[in-house]
C-alpha cells in the first residue's frame, strides 16, 4: 500500500480527473489525498469525494500576450511552494500527480524539489503553462489525446481521461452551482 497525492485545481477539468484518479487508488488499497488552493474549487470536491485536502496559496500566473506578472501573484506562488514542500514532508507520499492548473504547480514542484516522482496528466490538446514549467523533471506525463502541442517528442503516452463513476442529477448539479453563488444559477 502506498500513499500517492494529486496536485490539481482551477478548474473541474483539471481537478476531477484527480478525483477520479485518487478514487481509483483508494479502490485499489492505497490512500491519497488531493493538494491545491485554500478555498479553490478543488477544496470542496475533495470534501465531496471524501478526500483528505491540502491546502496551499497559489498565485495564478500571467500567460505572454497578457501583460506584466503581478509581483503579488508571483509571490503567493512562491509561499504556496514552502507550503506544499510542509505539506508533502508530512505526507510522505510515494509519488505526486500533477493534473496542471495553476493551483497544481506548487504541488509539482515542491515535490521535484524534495526528489518525490512526479507524474504528469495533461487533459488537453495543448500542454499547459504549469506542465510545460514541471515537464522537464517528470518521470512520466501521461495524455488524452495521441498527440499533444508542446510536449516534448517522445515525452507522452496515451492513457486516456480518467473519469469519475458517480453522475450528479440535474437538479443536483444546479444545488452545487448555486453555493458558489454564481449570478445565472440565481434564476435556475
Amino acid at each position: 500500500m502506498a500513499h500517492y497525492v494529486m496536485a490539481t485545481g482551477g478548474t473541474g477539468g483539471h481537478i476531477y480527473p484527480a478525483v477520479a484518479v485518487a478514487q481509483e487508488l483508494i479502490r485499489r488499497g492505497h490512500t491519497a489525498a488531493l493538494l491545491g488552493q485554500r478555498g479553490g474549487m478543488e477544496q470542496g470536491a475533495a470534501q465531496r469525494a471524501g478526500l483528505d485536502f491540502l491546502g496551499v496559496e497559489a498565485g495564478k500566473l500571467v500567460r505572454s500576450g497578457q501583460g506584466r506578472p503581478d509581483p503579488r501573484e508571483l509571490l503567493r506562488a512562491a509561499g504556496g511552494v514552502v507550503q506544499a514542500r510542509r505539506a508533502l514532508q508530512a505526507q510522505r507520499p510515494a509519488a505526486v500527480v500533477g493534473y496542471g492548473g495553476f493551483a497544481s504547480l506548487p504541488g509539482v514542484l515542491a515535490a521535484q524539489s524534495l526528489g518525490i516522482p512526479t507524474v504528469l496528466h495533461e487533459q488537453n490538446a495543448h500542454l499547459g503553462l504549469t506542465q510545460r514549467l514541471a515537464v522537464g523533471r517528470a518521470r512520466a506525463v501521461g495524455t488524452a489525446y495521441d498527440e499533444v502541442i508542446g510536449l516534448p517528442q517522445g515525452r507522452g503516452a496515451l492513457v486516456g481521461m480518467p473519469v469519475r463513476e458517480e453522475r450528479l442529477t440535474r437538479p443536483e448539479a444546479w444545488a452545487v452551482c448555486r453555493t458558489l453563488d454564481w449570478p445565472w444559477t440565481r434564476t435556475a
